[in-house]
């Protein structure tokens, strides 16, 4: 037997433990595929929040910042972002690189800690609301100003925002150990599981943070779908997604901020409709003013927020910046759509050359991770998910340089390497 094949063999023997459903099931599903996702459904949306751009802008109140070239720009960005991918993809599926494979008694201690201390670090959070029922239940009805005054209550303990960000890589290796491992987790693991969905359902609705359901949903069902063996019967799943998206946005909306603007609006659907509308081309037209008025940034302000919580000493000018900006929203802008789009973070940041050489490393990273989660190695399943989530939200903020994303950026090696184990004798093999 040749040594390529018989080195395949032991590949396939020891590091896949699902008895090949994984080689069965691992074909492409287009939304999946990030360079797919990408160019079907966050291009579009681009490219329509430039369109509907300026009567949005009007209705707002803000100043209209949006262009032409402002278009091809970002275009480029995604393009550039596009390539990366591909090229990271292509280079990654290139070569099967098995030396380190599952630890089955190491996957289930972390999944259980993970999943352990995100829960925990949730009932910190909430705790001085949860203890409060008149105050929550005063905003789930809609009452006018409970939603700041719960906002002011809740705790804000140095590092335990931090820490219930840890789901991100807990719930990925939940979802797919049974289908690696032909078996279901400990039922005291499950409950857990069960018991950090409801938290983080509290958290969105007391916490107005919206964007924790989306982070639980991708991390939950991105994995279990790509484990699927009927990958074909989600092809159609991101339109009800989208609508899904609307549906938490106007469930959500309706207890935080309606009770202020009722009396704007004939109906409700109306006042949704313009709102979600636009916190899509708000943040575009934000991307436009600040590069139109600041230039690039010459340092990580975008891109590295979590950089600037670690030390302000790096950037001793930040206070300044922060100030500047708050004030071009509130003159030119939004106060309240203040965000500026991701997909222009890192021209904002570097400029246009440095830029686009940024968004190739990101997708290069992002293709690199996506062909080891399709595989269900443990370095894709662990990061890809999350990494999936920052392309979600890009045409709204540059998720991957936010503090709610650190844990991912600091723990991802450390679990990566408890949860495998060396796999002696297999080295990288040409496909």
């Amino acid at each position: 037997m040749e040594p390529a094949v018989k080195t395949m063999q032991t590949y396939r023997r020891n590091f896949l433990p699902a008895r090949g459903w994984v080689r069965k099931n691992n074909a492409d599903l287009w939304w999946i595929n990030p360079v797919g996702f990408i160019a079907f459904i966050i291009m579009p949306t681009f490219v329509l929040s430039i369109i509907y751009g300026a009567p949005v802008m009007s209705m707002f109140g803000s100043l209209n910042f949006l262009s032409i070239s402002f278009l091809w720009t970002g275009v480029g960005c995604l393009s550039a972002l596009m390539a990366g991918l591909f090229g990271g993809a292509s280079l990654s599926s290139s070569f099967l690189v098995a030396r380190r494979g599952w630890d089955e008694r190491h996957l289930i201690s972390a999944i259980r800690i993970l999943l352990i201390v995100s829960l925990l670090a949730h009932v910190m959070l909430l705790g001085t609301v949860m203890a409060q029922p008149d105050l929550w239940a005063s905003a789930l009805s809609g009452s006018r100003g409970a939603a700041s005054q719960m906002n002011r209550e809740l705790s804000r303990i140095p590092g335990v925002t931090t820490l219930t960000q840890l789901y991100l890589l807990g719930v990925p290796l939940y979802v797919v150990y049974p289908f690696l491992f032909r078996r279901r987790l400990p039922q005291g693991i499950q409950r857990i599981f069960l018991a950090l969905v409801v938290f983080v359902v509290f958290r969105a609705f007391l916490a107005s943070e919206r964007f924790a359901l989306i982070e639980l949903a991708v991390c939950y069902f991105l994995p279990k779908i790509a484990c699927s063996p009927r990958k074909d019967i989600y092809g159609y799943l991101p339109p009800f997604a989208i609508f899904s998206v609307f549906l938490m946005f106007a469930v959500l909306e309706y207890f935080r901020t309606w009770a202020a603007y009722r009396a704007m609006y004939s109906s409700y659907l109306e006042f949704i409709s313009y709102r979600f509308l636009g916190y899509l081309c708000t943040s575009t037209n934000n991307a436009a003013g600040v590069l139109s008025n600041f230039g690039p940034m010459g340092e990580p302000w975008f891109t590295g927020r979590w950089i600037q919580r670690l030390t302000l000493l790096l950037f001793p000018d930040n206070a300044a910046t922060g100030s500047g900006l708050s004030l071009f929203f509130k003159t030119y802008g939004n106060a309240e759509f203040n965000n500026p789009s991701g997909i222009f973070s890192p021209i904002l940041d570097y400029g246009v050359g440095i830029g686009i050489l940024v968004w190739v490393l990101i997708g290069t990273v992002g293709g690199l991770l996506y062909f080891p989660f399709r595989q269900m190695q443990p370095l894709g399943v662990l990061i890809y998910p999350s990494f999936f989530l920052g392309l979600t939200v890009i045409t709204q903020s540059f998720y991957w340089g936010d503090p709610r994303y650190t844990p991912v950026i600091v723990l991802s090696i450390p679990v990566f390497m408890y949860i495998t184990k060396r796999q002696h004798g297999i080295s990288p093999v040409r496909k």
